[in-house]
């Protein structure tokens, strides 16, 4: 994935995404990534993923800038952080249904879940996924 964010609008997120309507238990998977960027929560660059039905969104935020993970809950959504190395190839693997089942949210029947790569300054971004793997 490479974004070009090339207009600098105030306070606007420039994205890039790739979503699949899965079954929630399908959401278990391995993930071969690279990331050039670094993570930045507070001008938004990030590369993650998140898996959704809707009303609940779990956001996976790969960081080069974490050393362990750490899940942060909040009514409607839950942001796990997931360190990461940049410049590197990693495999994360992520458990959507076990953090969902967690949250004592209701188990939907589909869920959207969708890697995407944004940012909110002007710049050229990379990430690259080799190959996702259900676990």
């Amino acid at each position: 994935m490479r974004l070009n964010y090339t207009s600098a609008g105030r306070g606007i997120v420039e994205g890039i995404a790739l979503s699949q309507k899965v079954l929630l238990n399908a959401t278990s998977v391995s993930i071969h990534l690279n990331q050039s960027l670094a993570t930045d929560i507070a001008s938004k660059t990030m590369f993650a993923a998140s898996v959704t039905d809707g009303t609940h969104t779990l956001y996976f935020i790969f960081s080069d800038r974490a050393t362990q993970q750490t899940i942060t809950p909040y009514a409607t959504n839950t942001t796990i952080i997931i360190p990461t190395q940049i410049s590197t190839w990693n495999t994360i693997k992520l458990d959507p249904a076990s953090i969902w089942t967690t949250q004592g949210w209701l188990t939907p029947t589909q869920v959207t879940l969708t890697l995407l790569l944004e940012a909110s300054v002007v710049g050229v971004y990379n990430a690259s996924v080799e190959e996702i793997n259900p676990v």
